[in-house]
């Protein structure tokens, strides 16, 4: 801004209302400081306001909340530019003033982040000593953490639901199990019984998705894809950002036996997930599953195992006659 420059005839400690001859203006040009906030999957720009703002002017996005620390790092995000230069100015743009980071589908490291300013920083333009100036000692790229190689589970007959890590979110997001193969733009929804494959967080704040209850268990050796999209402000992003794999582990339920009395009754549940914590319980003929458990409802005879563990060799095999 430009600020007057007051003179004081005697003294150097009068109060302020002595400097009363003004002998000129001063303009001090820079930036306002300015929120930052972006997010994944979308185009991420900053607007600067100021006084003598201009082409030569640089910004710089560096580790920790401190600017022109000479031991700060510079950020490195795929799809950032960094340093930052002005973007061409757009009519009604004045120079300096618009830059754009870049567009970016991997969320931001972890730890705090600095914008800093420099009106020119000639050849030091990686070099954080020479941005003294904060435009944001706050700067956060929202979005969602990757689950990395460990794929999300869900389970037959249990309602399935999906929390995801990370920061900045909102209602308008989404999350789809789409194909194996990764995410893209033009991702689409897999068909999965039971299930509501795009589905918006269920409540603040925004990070639970809630798919349905699944009742067919993922085939052995597949797995889908898990693809979030930001959708903010009522812009359809697409599902592009990977956040992981997604199966449904539990038993086929389709599937029908014959045993003999008497004799060993090995059963081989089709679907996969298992562990030695299953179980398996028989229920008289004319009973549900889902019906009140009763001492007549649970079939005994000498030798059966009712309700029998998996093993030992193999978690998805049940030995139930002896």
């Amino acid at each position: 801004g430009r600020y007057a420059m007051c003179w004081l005839a005697e003294g150097s400690s009068g109060s302020q209302g002595s400097f009363d001859l003004q002998v000129g203006l001063l303009t001090i040009a820079g930036p306002r400081a300015v929120d930052v906030s972006c997010a994944v999957s979308v185009t991420c720009g900053v607007m600067l306001t100021g006084v003598g703002l201009a082409n030569e002017n640089r910004m710089l996005l560096v580790s920790g909340s401190s600017c022109g620390d000479a031991l700060a790092s510079p950020v490195s995000i795929a799809g950032f530019v960094n340093p930052l230069t002005p973007a061409q100015s757009a009519q009604g743009v004045a120079p300096g003033e618009e830059y754009e980071l870049g567009f970016s589908l991997v969320t931001s490291p972890t730890g705090p982040m600095a914008l800093c300013w420099s009106h020119g920083p000639g050849l030091a333009t990686s070099d954080p000593a020479a941005y003294t100036v904060v435009i944001d000692d706050t700067f956060t790229l929202s979005g969602p953490l990757d689950f990395g190689w460990t794929a999300v589970e869900c389970t037959v007959g249990t309602t399935c639901l999906v929390e995801l890590g990370g920061s900045g979110f909102d209602e308008a997001n989404q999350l789809m199990i789409a194909p194996s193969g990764g995410c893209s733009f033009d991702s689409v929804a897999v068909t999965l019984p039971g299930l509501n494959t795009v589905k918006q967080p269920r409540s603040a704040p925004w990070r639970v998705y809630e798919f349905g209850t699944p009742s067919v268990a993922t085939a052995t050796g597949m797995q889908y894809s898990l693809c979030w999209g930001a959708t903010q402000s009522g812009l359809d992003t697409g599902h592009p950002v990977s956040v992981g794999f997604f199966v449904i582990v539990g038993p086929d339920a389709s599937t029908t036996w014959s045993c003999i009395l008497g004799e060993v009754c090995a059963l081989t549940l089709g679907g996969g997930g298992f562990d030695g914590e299953n179980g398996l319980l028989l229920r008289s003929p004319g009973e549900l599953c889902t019906d009140v458990v009763t001492a007549s409802s649970v079939p005994a005879w000498v030798g059966l195992a009712n309700p029998s563990s998996p093993g030992p060799l193999f978690n998805d095999t049940y030995d139930l006659v002896a």
